[in-house]
C-alpha cells in the first residue's frame, strides 16, 4: 500500500492548488504568505515534495503541481468540501468554525468514511456544492500505480494518460479491471516491474503515474 502523505504536505498541496487557480505562476513567497510561515521552511518543504514527484520547480522559479500532485491536492480539497457541507448543512455549525474544523478533519478521516459521507449528503440533498460525485469518488478511492510498494496489489480503475502515452499503455495489455502485482522497483523508483495476466511488464514512472488503481 502507498505511504500516506503527511498533514503538512497535504496542506502545501491544497494551498498550491488554490493559488494556481488564481495565478498560473505560484512562487515560494506566495505560499509562505498564505501559510504565514518562513520562506526557508517553504523551500525545504518544496524540495521534499519535488523528491516525491508532487511538484515541478526550479531554483528561484515558480512552483507547479505534477499530475500526481494535482490529484492528491484535489483529494484534500474535496474532503474539505464534503466535511464542511456536513458540518454546516447537517449539524448547523457556524460556517467559519466548520471551515476550521474541516481543515483538521480532512487529514484524519478514512477513505471509507468520506465516501459514505458523500453518499449520505447526496442522497439527503445536503450537498450544496456542484461537482461530479462519481468522478470525485474515483479520485478519493484510487492511488497511482507508482505509489504501490513491492508486493502491493491493485485493481486498475482508470488509465488517465492521453495521446501516445495512453496508446502505449493500452498496447501493453493494461485495461480497466485487471489485477496488478508490483514485483520489484528499481533503486531510484524507475522503472517498476509488475505482473498482470500472468506475464511481467516493466513500466516507466510516468506510465505508472498515469494508471489509477484501487488497492486490494
Amino acid at each position: 500500500m502507498s505511504a500516506a502523505l503527511t498533514h503538512s504536505v497535504q496542506d502545501y498541496l491544497e494551498v498550491i492548488l488554490q493559488l494556481s487557480a488564481d495565478n498560473n505562476s505560484v512562487r515560494v513567497t506566495d505560499i509562505a504568505k498564505r501559510l504565514e510561515i518562513a520562506k526557508a521552511s517553504v523551500t525545504q518543504a518544496i524540495n521534499n515534495m519535488h523528491a516525491l514527484g508532487l511538484v515541478h520547480t526550479e531554483k528561484y522559479g515558480p512552483v507547479s503541481l505534477t499530475e500526481k500532485g494535482r490529484r492528491e491536492a484535489k483529494k484534500v480539497k474535496y474532503k474539505h468540501i464534503i466535511l464542511k457541507n456536513f458540518l454546516v448543512n447537517v449539524l448547523k455549525v457556524e460556517e467559519n468554525i466548520a471551515d476550521n474544523d474541516a481543515c483538521l478533519m480532512e487529514h484524519a478521516i478514512s477513505t471509507e468514511s468520506i465516501v459514505a459521507l458523500l453518499d449520505f449528503l447526496k442522497e439527503k440533498g445536503f450537498l450544496d456544492t456542484e461537482f461530479d460525485c462519481k468522478e470525485v469518488k474515483v479520485l478519493l478511492t484510487t492511488s497511482c500505480l507508482s505509489d504501490l510498494k513491492p508486493g502491493g496489489k491493485g485493481k486498475i480503475v482508470k488509465v488517465e494518460a492521453q495521446g501516445s502515452l495512453r496508446r502505449r499503455i493500452l498496447e501493453m495489455g493494461i485495461t480497466t479491471g485487471d489485477l496488478i502485482l508490483v514485483k520489484r522497483i528499481a533503486p531510484m523508483g524507475d522503472p517498476m516491474e509488475i505482473c498482470i495476466k500472468d506475464y511481467n511488464l516493466s513500466l516507466r514512472k510516468n506510465e505508472a503515474n498515469a494508471i489509477l488503481v484501487e488497492v486490494v
